[in-house]
């Protein structure tokens, strides 16, 4: 597909809605979606992006100084009823973060549906139950120890843009995914069984 063959169709509509949840730090990997999300707007695709977290003030002045043509809106830290709006309403859910224990952001964009482009650490792909389909691959060099593949994260990024059918069933099958492994009363369950067999 040529470039402008689909920078005719992107600029018309209104623009699609990318959700952060997280703290807004470089050691969640927010600096990589600014980069992926740079590409995506160098590509000439529309869209806007919502980051729920307190906000580092080292990426504040970064997103200033280097990302102020990004169409970014900072919401700093919300409730979760006002979150919760945000989960439903968004197209697309992006998690970036290189280590991470139990992601209870991941858990709460499968609850809503939203499909989720996230870092491939073994924490999320539990989640995620091993789908690779929009699994960013974490890459070592020496010069910046861990980084995720930000080709690879503006590419899957783009082709959610793109597709609405896509989204819609990726989304569907995260939210299956989360009623058949991570419902509320089968976590209870689970819990109280390792606790009872310790």
């Amino acid at each position: 597909m040529s470039f402008e063959s689909i920078t005719n169709k992107k600029e018309d509509n209104e623009p699609l809605r990318l959700l952060y949840a997280g703290n807004v730090t470089r050691n969640k990997g927010f600096h990589f979606v600014l980069e992926a999300l740079r590409k995506v707007r160098t590509a000439g695709y529309n869209f806007i992006l919502y980051a729920a977290g307190i906000i580092e003030e080292e990426m504040q002045i970064l997103i200033n100084e280097k990302y102020s043509d990004l169409n970014i809106r900072l919401l700093g830290h919300i409730s979760y009823s006002e979150l919760q709006k945000y989960y439903s309403t968004s197209h697309i859910g992006l998690i970036s973060s290189l280590f991470e224990q139990c992601s209870y952001v991941a858990l709460e964009m499968s609850m809503f549906g939203l499909p989720v482009i996230y870092s491939g650490i073994d924490e999320l792909q539990e989640i995620f139950n091993r789908s690779d389909y929009m699994r960013v691959p974490i890459n070592f060099s020496i010069h910046s120890s861990l980084h995720l593949d930000i080709d690879i994260f503006a590419s899957k990024i783009i082709s959610l843009i793109e597709s609405s059918t896509l989204r819609d069933k990726i989304g569907m099958n995260e939210r299956r995914k989360f009623i058949k492994y991570f419902k509320q009363e089968d976590m209870i369950q689970k819990t109280i069984e390792i606790y009872n067999n310790l």
